[in-house]
């Protein structure tokens, strides 16, 4: 009798082992891909808010022929405009701005909007451990061919000189979780109203 509770204890003991192990793989697996998922996600919310917002860049309301107000590797300034049917119906300008605040832990990517003197900043994606923008131009033209786009003199960071001229940003975000999974998206953004076509 004591041999038989001793076999059925020593089978309980490995059948109770076999099954920690199972459900500790398969938590360990759903934690994998929920790490991931996170990651996958939270690039992707950071690149569409980029890549839809900088496509509709609008003039400088001030004429200098620039839809960027400042441009750097990881933070950029562009123009905004829409019309205001309120009464009296107007053009309302404003500015955004895209950057990396690193004061945080995780690192964010965080979108500053100033219009009529109110300034208003969102956070647009948590864990940006990297964002990297590359300006091009095509000598002015706005409907170059391909091979005629070239990078601004510094890619990271374009000249005053040079910012009326850039047409298109390539953009490079990194995420990266609490639990160090990371994710990496790239993209290339044309903007629609630069270069500034000139009529005559």
């Amino acid at each position: 009798m004591l041999v038989e509770i001793l076999i059925g204890a020593i089978l309980m003991l490995v059948v109770g082992t076999v099954l920690v192990g199972v459900i500790t793989i398969a938590y360990d697996s759903q934690r994998t891909i929920s790490g991931q998922n996170l990651a996958d996600a939270t690039a992707r919310a950071a690149m569409d808010s980029l890549v839809d917002n900088l496509r509709t860049a609008s003039a400088d309301p001030a004429g200098s022929n620039s839809v960027l107000s400042a441009a750097a590797i990881n933070d950029i300034t562009y123009y905004g405009e829409y019309y205001n049917t309120a009464s009296p119906p107007a053009l309302v300008f404003y500015t955004v701005r895209y950057w990396v605040d690193s004061s945080v832990s995780p690192a964010t990517l965080k979108q500053t909007v100033v219009e009529n003197g109110v300034t208003t900043t969102t956070r647009i994606a948590q864990g940006v451990s990297s964002l990297t923008l590359t300006y091009y131009t095509a000598g002015g033209a706005y409907n170059a061919p391909s091979a005629s786009w070239v990078t601004t003199a510094n890619p990271n960071s374009p000249t005053a000189a040079e910012m009326p001229s850039v047409g298109a940003i390539g953009i490079t975000v990194t995420v990266t979780t609490s639990n160090g999974y990371a994710r990496t998206l790239s993209s290339f953004v044309r903007l629609i109203n630069s270069p500034i076509i000139t009529r005559v």
